[in-house]
Protein backbone atom coordinates (compact mmCIF):
# COMPACT_ATOMS: atom_id res chain seq x y z
CA UNK A 1 0.00 0.00 0.00
CA UNK A 2 2.67 2.04 0.61
CA UNK A 3 4.39 1.94 -2.90
CA UNK A 4 0.70 2.13 -4.41
CA UNK A 5 0.39 6.05 -2.18
CA UNK A 6 4.37 6.86 -3.33
CA UNK A 7 3.16 5.88 -7.32
CA UNK A 8 -0.66 7.90 -6.93
CA UNK A 9 1.50 10.63 -5.53
CA UNK A 10 3.94 10.88 -7.94
CA UNK A 11 0.82 11.03 -10.10
CA UNK A 12 -1.06 13.99 -8.46
CA UNK A 13 -4.02 10.98 -8.45
CA UNK A 14 -5.86 12.75 -5.75
CA UNK A 15 -9.12 9.50 -6.04
CA UNK A 16 -6.61 7.23 -6.12
CA UNK A 17 -4.35 8.66 -3.31
CA UNK A 18 -7.72 9.23 -0.93
CA UNK A 19 -8.94 5.42 -2.09
CA UNK A 20 -5.08 4.56 -0.67
CA UNK A 21 -5.61 6.05 2.70
CA UNK A 22 -8.97 4.12 3.23
CA UNK A 23 -7.23 1.24 2.69
CA UNK A 24 -4.36 2.08 5.05
CA UNK A 25 -7.09 2.97 7.47
CA UNK A 26 -8.93 -0.42 7.17
CA UNK A 27 -5.43 -2.20 7.85
CA UNK A 28 -4.33 -0.20 10.99
CA UNK A 29 -8.03 -0.55 12.26
CA UNK A 30 -7.58 -4.66 11.85
CA UNK A 31 -4.86 -4.31 13.63
CA UNK A 32 -5.87 -2.26 16.62
CA UNK A 33 -3.98 0.40 15.56
CA UNK A 34 -6.32 3.92 16.49
CA UNK A 35 -3.87 5.97 16.19
CA UNK A 36 -2.41 5.23 12.46
CA UNK A 37 -6.00 4.16 11.62
CA UNK A 38 -7.25 7.87 12.69
CA UNK A 39 -4.26 9.58 10.51
CA UNK A 40 -5.18 7.75 7.73
CA UNK A 41 -8.55 8.50 7.49
CA UNK A 42 -8.23 12.41 7.88
CA UNK A 43 -5.86 12.36 5.45
CA UNK A 44 -8.87 10.55 3.24
CA UNK A 45 -11.20 12.94 3.98
CA UNK A 46 -8.89 15.75 3.16
CA UNK A 47 -7.93 14.43 -0.10
CA UNK A 48 -11.54 13.68 -0.80
CA UNK A 49 -12.58 17.31 -0.06
CA UNK A 50 -9.91 18.39 -2.33
CA UNK A 51 -11.39 16.55 -5.34
CA UNK A 52 -15.23 18.04 -4.31
CA UNK A 53 -15.75 14.08 -3.71
CA UNK A 54 -18.63 15.26 -0.15
CA UNK A 55 -19.85 12.21 -0.45
CA UNK A 56 -16.98 10.19 0.37
CA UNK A 57 -16.23 12.77 2.67
CA UNK A 58 -19.19 12.15 5.00
CA UNK A 59 -18.77 8.69 5.24
CA UNK A 60 -15.13 8.78 6.25
CA UNK A 61 -16.65 11.02 9.08
CA UNK A 62 -18.99 7.97 9.67
CA UNK A 63 -15.76 5.74 9.68
CA UNK A 64 -13.95 8.14 12.09
CA UNK A 65 -17.25 8.04 14.44
CA UNK A 66 -17.28 4.17 14.75
CA UNK A 67 -13.42 4.39 14.97
CA UNK A 68 -13.90 6.44 18.00
CA UNK A 69 -16.59 4.50 19.82
CA UNK A 70 -14.77 1.18 19.45
CA UNK A 71 -11.59 3.09 21.01
CA UNK A 72 -13.87 4.38 23.65
CA UNK A 73 -13.82 7.72 22.55
CA UNK A 74 -18.15 8.47 22.63
CA UNK A 75 -17.84 12.13 22.61
CA UNK A 76 -15.53 12.18 19.59
CA UNK A 77 -17.85 9.64 17.82
CA UNK A 78 -20.70 11.98 18.74
CA UNK A 79 -18.97 14.99 17.26
CA UNK A 80 -17.76 13.00 13.70
CA UNK A 81 -21.43 11.23 13.33
CA UNK A 82 -23.26 14.71 14.27
CA UNK A 83 -21.16 16.56 11.49
CA UNK A 84 -21.73 13.75 8.67
CA UNK A 85 -25.79 14.22 9.23
CA UNK A 86 -25.41 17.66 9.15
Amino acid sequence: LQNSLAIKERLRDLRGQALTWGNLARLHTGLGDYEEALSALLKQQDLAARIGDERSATRVRVHRGILHLRHGQVLLAREELLEACA
